[in-house]
Formats: structure tokens, sequence, C-alpha cells
């Protein structure tokens, strides 16, 4: 599904990634663990086309998408911080990110992300948490080939973050994703399960 082959990343003379090699295959999971400045996220956001690395190929199902826009890419990305579209509802954000608006759907992961009564609610009328939620839900929504998600479960309690991990990993069983979940945390690392790999924090070394 996704082979990474020497990646390196700079923000100026500050070396985020340097000659990483990555291979996930068709429905594996692979949680991503490091310190806050290892280049997770811009890891993530080098797959789904959002940055463009100094070095390096990625390629998506045998294809090298350099040049590739990330909407004909294939997959669903949850970032950090929720970036709803602020113009719509919340029922309006999940639905528009469907290929085929499928309303049953929209409404099971409303209810699934305990945000059913915020439907009719504009991003700025509903708090961080439950907005981290919605965005999860988006992301899910759709059912892409390759999910990658940001640190889905921060800021959420332990009862919603067990929930929401056992509605991710519900949904990539069923669908067959493929999932690269990326935490700060050893212990949420372990209760994804699957495959880990740890980002080194290159500033430090150096």
């Amino acid at each position: 599904m996704i082979e990474l082959q020497g990646i390196a990343k700079s923000y100026g003379p500050t070396q985020v990634l340097e000659k990483l090699n990555l291979r996930m295959e068709s429905g594996e999971i692979l949680c991503l663990q490091g310190e806050s400045g290892c280049g997770k996220t811009t890891l993530l956001r080098i797959i789904a086309g959002l940055e463009m690395p100094d070095r390096g190929t990625v390629q998506i199902e045998g294809v090298d998408v350099r040049g590739v826009s990330p909407y004909r890419r294939n997959l669903s990305f949850a970032f950090q911080e929720p970036a709803l579209w602020p113009h719509m509802t919340i029922h309006q954000n999940i639905r528009f990110a469907m290929d085929r608006p499928d309303e049953a759907r929209v409404q099971e992961l409303l209810a699934e992300a305990e945000v059913e009564p915020l439907a009719k609610r504009y991003p700025a009328e509903i708090s961080g948490g439950q907005a981290k939620r919605v965005a999860l839900v988006r992301a899910l929504a759709p059912r892409k080939k390759l999910l990658l998600l940001d640190e889905p479960l921060s800021h959420l309690g332990p009862r919603l973050n067990a929930k929401m991990l056992d509605l991710i990993l519900r949904e990539v069983a069923s669908t067959g994703s493929t999932l690269l979940f990326v935490t700060h945390s050893e212990e949420e690392a372990c209760r994804v399960g699957g495959r880990l790999m740890v980002l080194p924090n290159l500033s430090e070394e150096m």
C-alpha cells in the first residue's frame, strides 16, 4: 500500500527526517510513535501530498505519487487540530467528505462519536473535544483504502478515548483499510496494536 524510500525533510537548518524508509502492506496497522518534533506529522503530510520531501520517493499502491494531488491519493487524513470547515454544520462536514453521501452512515457515525445532538451546529459552536471527534468520524466516513490519523485521541477523556479507539479499529477491520496511526504515547501505541515504528528526534541527536 505504501512504500517510502530515502525520505528526507528539513525546515531551514532543522533536519526533521533523514533517509527514512517505510513499507506497509495493504490492511496493515502501523503505529508511529515518538517525541514532539521528531517528524511524525511531517511524514503523514508527505504521504498525503500536503508537503514535498527534499529527497526520496513516495509510492501508494505501487504508483509514484509525486505531483499527484492529495484528493487523488485515495486516503483520509485526520489532523492533530480538527480543521473542520467553519461554514458547514457538523452534519455537512461529515457528509461532504464522502464520495457518495450516505445519510444512514452519517447518522451512525454521529451517534458512535456521541455528537448526534450537535449535527446542526457549526464548528465554532462546539467544544475542542467534540470537534476532535467530529474530525475523526469525518476521516472514517468515506471508507478510504488508506487512513492517516495524527494523534486522533489526544485531549479526550479516558472513556471517550477508549470508545473512539474501538470505533477506529472496528472501522479498519470492516473496511480492510491500511492504518497509519500517530501518537506520542507508548501506552496508546500498545492499545492500537499492529506494528510499531519509533522515530528518533534528529534535532536532539545533532
